[in-house]
């Protein structure tokens, strides 16, 4: 079972955001929110194929663990943290 998420009750790590391109977010429907220790936190509206589930896990070295959000806000919060990220540079 996969658990729910309110995104905006959390503080999102944009460590665990710079991990990803904001495209392999958009292909995946993914936004990772957390890092600790050797597990990634993605949030996700959709639900993921185990083929899915390995290639992320080879791309980020990590354990992958989904919660539940609402696609506005994965909508929302993509943008903004993607942009964020991108003028920090």
């Amino acid at each position: 079972m996969i658990n729910k998420i309110d995104l905006d009750s959390i503080a999102i790590n944009t460590k665990a955001m710079s991990m990803l391109s904001k495209e392999v977010c958009e292909e995946y429907s993914i936004l990772p929110y957390d890092i600790k220790n050797n597990e990634i936190y993605l949030a996700t509206f959709t639900e993921h194929s185990n083929e899915e589930i390995n290639r992320l896990r080879f791309i980020l070295k990590k354990k992958v663990i989904f919660n539940l959000c609402t696609i506005d806000q994965f909508k929302i919060y993509l943008d903004k943290y993607y942009e964020e990220i991108i003028e920090s540079k």
